[in-house]
Order: C-alpha cells, then structure tokens, then sequence
C-alpha cells in the first residue's frame, strides 16, 4: 500500500486549484478580446459598406455628368 502524505496532496491539490483559477482568467480575457475584434470586425464592415455606397455614388455622377456633356456635344453638332 502507498503512503500518501496528506500534507503533500493538500498543497497539490491548492496548486492545481490555483492554476485552473489562472487558466480561467486568461479564457476570459481572451474572450473579451475576441468579442472587442468582433465588434470592431463589424464595424469596419459598415464602414466598408458605407465606402461602396459612396463609391457608387461617386461613379453615377460622374457618369451623368458625362452623358450630359455628350448630350450637349450632340446638340451643339445637330444645329
């Protein structure tokens, strides 16, 4: 039979204790963290959107711009 010294699983015992206590605060920041990169993922997705709409914007009137400029040339070329 083994000789178990009591004193000696106590303290194993604490220190496992306190390592799974350590582990679980680091999980726990680390899942802030993920959740702040999530919130910030989605934000720049937004604010991507927000560029495509501007974007967008910005190609439709250029282009109605120019086909103005090419309905005046072809009134000026028909009088």
């Amino acid at each position: 039979m083994e000789n178990f010294n009591y004193e000696e699983i106590k303290e194993n015992l604490k220190n496992e204790e306190q390592e799974r206590k350590e582990a679980e605060k680091k999980n726990s920041k680390a899942l802030k963290q993920i959740s702040k990169i999530e919130k910030i993922q989605a934000q720049l997705k937004k604010e991507q959107e927000k560029l495509k709409e501007i974007i967008q914007a910005d190609e439709n009137t250029k282009t109605a711009k120019k086909d103005k400029k090419n309905d005046n040339n072809e009134i000026n070329t028909n009088e």
